[in-house]
């Protein structure tokens, strides 16, 4: 069974809150619901970023770099002899 624990903060901008507001009116969904969504997709976002970063610098530290032709292969350019 999911705990609850509640918290308070403070939105700065008048604008995130009426923003807030109304997509939750168009989905039928109160400002809780709204806020803990906006924070789980927050939360999953960075945890994915953080991941991918720590993924590349592993892949450094072991020397595991992309080719400069490799590069301009995935850009569609062309390197100039």
């Amino acid at each position: 069974m999911a705990k609850n624990n509640p918290i308070s903060f403070r939105i700065s901008k008048p604008e995130v809150l009426e923003a807030l507001d109304s997509i939750g009116e168009t989905l039928d969904r109160d400002r809780s619901y709204m806020i803990n969504e906006a924070m789980e997709t927050y939360i999953e976002l960075n945890d994915w970023q953080v991941a991918q970063i720590k993924a590349g610098l592993k892949e450094a530290d072991e020397g595991k770099f992309a080719k400069p032709s490799d590069i301009d292969k995935m850009l569609g350019r062309k390197r100039k002899k």
